[in-house]
């Protein structure tokens, strides 16, 4: 079986440069609660930040809290 540190370098060797920094505070705990759920919401898209405003995951207990929802809202709305 593998130790944590081994998963938590595996998850930060596929993510993209640009979302390692953000994993890494999360996971050795350096993060605000606020970083960590945008870290967890940018695995669970597949680094896609425009999926996570866009996510239908309604039962998913961080959904309130996702980032980047900002305008989404108002767009659906006028569109």
């Amino acid at each position: 079986m593998l130790k944590r540190s081994e998963v938590v370098e595996l998850r930060l060797k596929e993510a993209p440069i640009s979302c390692q920094n953000t994993l890494r505070r999360a996971f050795s705990g350096d993060s605000s609660p606020r970083s960590a759920i945008k870290a967890m919401c940018l695995a669970c898209t597949g680094y896609e930040r425009a999926e996570i405003a866009a996510c239908t995951g309604f039962s998913c207990p961080l959904w309130m809290y996702r980032p980047f929802q900002k305008g989404v809202e108002d767009e659906a709305e006028e569109g």
